[in-house]
C-alpha cells in the first residue's frame, strides 16, 4: 500500500515535479520526457505520479498553470500601476499572456508541443487559462473600488474573452506574424470594453 501523504506533502510533491520536469526538459520535446526518470529524480515511485497527474499531456498543462501563476503575481505585484488607466492594464496583462506563450512556442520545442496539447484539450487548457487570472482579477477590482473607482465587471464576459484569447492562442500558428498580435490586441481591447467598465467617482462636495 502506498503512502499516505498530507495535502501539505502532496503540494510539495507537485511543485517539485514541475520544476524538475521544467529543469529537465525546458528546451526538449515534450515526448522525451521520461516519467520514469523524472519520478527518480524527485524520490516518488511511477505508481504516485500517476496519482497526481493521469497523463504526461495533463501534467504538462499544469506546467502551464505554474509559470503562468508565477509570471502574473510578477505582473500584479504592483496594483498601484494599474490606477493611471484600469481597464487598459488589464488588456495589457492578457495580452503580453498570450503573446509571452506564443514567442515561447517560436523558440521553444516544449512550449510549441504545449499549444499542440492544447489544441488536443482546448476545454481542459481554457478553463487551465482562465483559473490563473479569476482569483487575481477579483483581487484587482477590488483595488481600484478600494481607491476611488465605479467598476462594473460582467465576470462570465471577461471569462469568454479570456478563454477566445486562449483559443486564438491554440490556432497562432495558422495566423502570420505580426498579423496575429494586430488580431490578438484589437479582439482583447475591443471585448474587453464590452465587459468591464471603470470610471472615477465623482467626489462629493
Amino acid at each position: 500500500m502506498g503512502k499516505a501523504y498530507t495535502e501539505e506533502e502532496r503540494e510539495n510533491i507537485r511543485v517539485r515535479l514541475l520544476e524538475e520536469a521544467l529543469n529537465l526538459y525546458h528546451d526538449d520535446n515534450v515526448k522525451a520526457l521520461n516519467i520514469r526518470e523524472l519520478t527518480g529524480r524527485v524520490g516518488i515511485s511511477l505508481g504516485c505520479f500517476y496519482s497526481f497527474y493521469k497523463d504526461k499531456d495533463a501534467m504538462i498543462l499544469d506546467i502551464v498553470r505554474y509559470r503562468g501563476l508565477q509570471k502574473i503575481d510578477i505582473a500584479f505585484n504592483d496594483f498601484s500601476a494599474s490606477l493611471s488607466d484600469p481597464a487598459g492594464y488589464l488588456c495589457d496583462i492578457i495580452y503580453n499572456f498570450i503573446s509571452d506563450m506564443k514567442n515561447k512556442a517560436g523558440s521553444k520545442k516544449m512550449y510549441e508541443d504545449v499549444l499542440t496539447i492544447s489544441a488536443r484539450k482546448t476545454s481542459e487548457y481554457v478553463d487551465a487559462f482562465y483559473s490563473l487570472l479569476e482569483n487575481t482579477l477579483k483581487r484587482l477590482v477590488g483595488y481600484w473600488q478600494n481607491n476611488g473607482y465605479k467598476v462594473t465587471a460582467d465576470w462570465k464576459g471577461i471569462s469568454s474573452v479570456i478563454t477566445a484569447g486562449g483559443c486564438l492562442l491554440t490556432g497562432s500558428v495558422q495566423i502570420c506574424q505580426p498579423y496575429f498580435d494586430d488580431m490578438l490586441r484589437s479582439f482583447i481591447d475591443v471585448n474587453i470594453a464590452r465587459y468591464l467598465t471603470v470610471s472615477k467617482r465623482s467626489k462629493r462636495t
